[in-house]
C-alpha cells in the first residue's frame, strides 16, 4: 500500500522562471503569514482553495494584493442548516465517479474555493480590496501579463456553486428532509469591485509587487518507486481506482482516484478496506485499525449529539433540525461510520 499522497510537490508554471530575481517567489505550502513576506504588494497566482484563502489573509493584514484567477469552482461554507461537507457526503455528491469529473480539456478540476470559517468568493475578495486579474501569462518588457478571462473565471465559480446546491436540493427533496430553506450567502451576492477598464498588464516598476505566491497545485513524488510497470512517463502511478496493475500493489490518498471523495480523509479508510479485502484480510485481523474504527464511531455519535441536539432526542423540541433529517444522519453514522468526521465537521 503506497499512501504517500499525490499533493506533496508544489507545481509552478514555466513562466515562473522568467520573473526577475528581485521578486521573492514562494509556493502556497511555504506561506505562513503576511509578516514573513517582504514589504510591498503581493501577487497571488491561482484562485483555488489556497489562493483564495491566502489572498483573504493578506488583505486582512492590510497588504495590497493582486490575484491572478484560475478556472476553479467554489463552495459555500454553510447551506440549509448544515456544513456544506455534511450535505455533500449525505447527498452522494462526493461519490460521483472519476470518469464524470473530467473537464472538456481532459484534465481533472482543482478543488473548489472554500473558506476555513466562512464563504470566500472572488466577489468578496474584490470587496476586500483584492485586485482581480485573469490568468497569469508571463512577463513581457518588464510587465506582468494576464489573460482576458476574469469574467469567465467568475462565472465558472458561480455556476459550480449553484450546481452543488442544486444537487443537494434534489437530494433533500427526494429524501423529504425537514430542513431550513435556502438563503443567499453574503459572499455570493456582494457586488464585485473590478478594475475599469480591465487590467491585462501590470508594470512591475510601478506596481509595488515584491512577492509572488504560487497557488498553482501540487503533484505526487513517486520517483522512489522502482517497481516496473508502476509509474507512467509523467512520473505518476498507473492504477485503476487506486489498484495498481502490478498484483498486490495499491495506492491510497490519490486525488480523484475513483471519486470526488478520493484524496480526502473521508475516503482513506475505504481504500484501505478494499486492499484488505483483495488480499483476503479481515479488518478484524488488524487490531489497530479495528480499535480506531470503534473509537471513531463512538466519537462521531457524541459529536452529532452535542452539535445537533435535534438529531438525538427529537427535533420538534429543539427546533430547526429533526425528523427525517435526524434519521438520515443517524443512518449515515451507522452505515458509513468511517465518514463520521464529514458528518460532524
Amino acid at each position: 500500500m503506497i499512501a504517500s499522497g499525490s499533493l506533496n510537490c508544489p507545481k509552478r508554471p514555466p513562466e515562473s522562471a522568467d520573473l526577475p530575481a528581485t521578486l521573492r517567489q514562494l509556493d502556497s505550502s511555504a506561506y505562513r503569514n503576511a509578516a514573513e513576506l517582504e514589504q510591498g504588494a503581493v501577487l497571488v497566482v491561482g484562485s483555488g482553495q489556497s489562493g483564495g484563502q491566502i489572498a483573504a489573509d493578506l488583505a486582512l493584514a492590510g497588504r495590497s494584493v493582486f490575484l491572478a484567477t484560475s478556472r476553479a469552482g467554489r463552495l459555500v461554507g454553510h447551506y440549509r442548516g448544515s456544513d456544506i461537507f455534511n450535505w455533500m457526503t449525505l447527498s452522494g455528491y462526493l461519490d460521483v465517479p472519476r470518469r464524470e469529473i473530467f473537464l472538456p480539456s481532459g484534465k481533472l478540476p482543482p478543488r473548489g474555493l472554500v473558506g476555513a470559517t466562512h464563504t470566500i468568493s472572488l466577489q468578496s475578495l474584490s470587496a476586500q480590496g483584492v485586485v482581480l486579474l485573469g490568468r497569469f501569462m508571463g512577463i513581457e518588457n518588464d510587465s506582468l501579463i494576464f489573460a482576458d478571462n476574469l469574467d469567465e473565471h467568475m462565472s465558472f465559480a458561480d455556476e459550480s456553486s449553484a450546481d452543488v446546491k442544486r444537487f443537494i436540493d434534489d437530494y433533500i427533496r427526494r429524501a423529504r428532509l425537514n430542513v431550513p430553506p435556502a438563503e443567499d450567502d453574503p459572499a455570493e451576492v456582494i457586488a464585485p469591485r473590478l478594475p475599469s477598464p480591465p487590467s491585462h498588464s501590470i508594470e512591475l516598476a510601478t506596481s509595488g509587487i515584491r512577492s509572488v505566491i504560487w497557488c498553482t497545485g501540487f503533484r505526487g513524488d513517486f520517483r522512489w518507486i522502482k517497481i516496473p510497470d508502476t509509474i507512467d512517463d509523467d512520473g505518476q502511478p498507473i492504477h485503476q481506482d487506486g489498484t495498481g496493475f502490478v498484483p498486490g500493489l495499491y495506492f491510497s490518498g490519490r486525488d480523484f482516484a475513483s471519486t470526488r471523495k478520493s484524496g480526502t480523509s473521508f475516503r482513506r479508510r475505504r481504500e484501505v478496506q478494499r486492499s484488505f479485502i483483495d488480499c483476503g484480510i479481515s479488518m478484524g485481523d488488524c487490531p489497530l485499525l479495528a480499535s480506531r474504527h470503534e473509537r471513531r464511531k463512538s466519537r462521531c455519535g457524541r459529536t452529532v449529539a452535542r452539535r445537533h441536539p435535534s438529531v438525538v432526542g427529537g427535533g420538534a423540541r429543539h427546533g430547526r433540525l429533526g425528523g427525517t433529517y435526524a434519521s438520515a444522519i443517524t443512518a449515515s453514522i451507522s452505515t458509513c461510520a468511517p465518514f463520521g468526521s464529514a458528518l460532524t465537521s
